[in-house]
């Protein structure tokens, strides 16, 4: 017996190494999407999209593509957010960090205070074992540009 199974000694009979290694690929949180789902949701007009790092690495490495930079660092961060949902709590609104920690966070955080709207783009700008992220997936980016 073989990982639960009987074997025959027929080649194939027995799941190999990779039927098994699914089970290791980490699986996306509920209520999340990738850096492309992301850029299409925005660019559609269907979500909007904020970058919730800060100002110093939004000038490093440039912001996603139609994101609006609020930073969950500065003071007024919900206030911020609000106004850009348009204070409706329901609205389509995806949060992307550097790395997915900190939007991950976020949005539990913000799903806890009643914001049903609130999606995670868990592989960030910059990506981890969720994928490449949005700029390892050589979508758009731009300068930013301070207020």
């Amino acid at each position: 017996m073989i990982g639960g199974q009987e074997y025959d000694g027929t080649v194939g009979a027995v799941p190999s190494q990779t039927d098994f290694l699914d089970m290791n690929e980490p699986s996306k949180p509920a209520g999340a999407v990738t850096p492309e789902q992301a850029e299409q949701l925005s660019r559609d007009g269907e979500a909007i999209l904020i970058d919730i790092r800060g100002p110093d690495e939004w000038a490093q490495s440039g912001l996603a593509e139609g994101a609006l930079a609020i930073s969950v660092h500065e003071p007024g961060f919900v206030e911020r957010l609000n106004e850009a949902m348009g204070g409706d709590l329901s609205r389509p609104t995806m949060l992307i960090c550097a790395t997915g920690g900190r939007s991950g966070q976020v949005v539990r955080q913000l799903r806890q205070m009643g914001y049903d709207g609130i999606i995670d783009v868990p592989e960030g700008m910059f990506g981890n074992y969720y994928g490449p992220g949005w700029i390892g997936a050589g979508l758009p980016v731009k300068p930013y540009k301070s207020e």
